[in-house]
């Protein structure tokens, strides 16, 4: 049985989860606890622009979920 992942979940365990065994239940977690304030800043490096924020933000997670070590 995989391990549970939750909010309390420190970030290394995630990423380390997410790349060593394609977890999918890690990636919740970190999209929960890291996309706020990352559209925050998207929106204000893309000048208020609420869609742009959400597609570069959109393309950071899917980045985080396919790269390579």
């Amino acid at each position: 049985m995989p391990p549970a992942f939750g909010p309390l979940t420190p970030d290394e365990v995630l990423i380390r989860a997410l790349h060593e065994r394609g977890s999918a239940d890690a990636f919740g977690p970190l999209y929960d606890r890291h996309t706020p304030r990352a559209l925050q800043t998207a929106w204000r490096i893309l000048g208020g622009d609420r869609h742009d924020a959400e597609d570069a933000v959109q393309d950071a997670f899917l980045r985080l979920q396919t790269a390579e070590d």
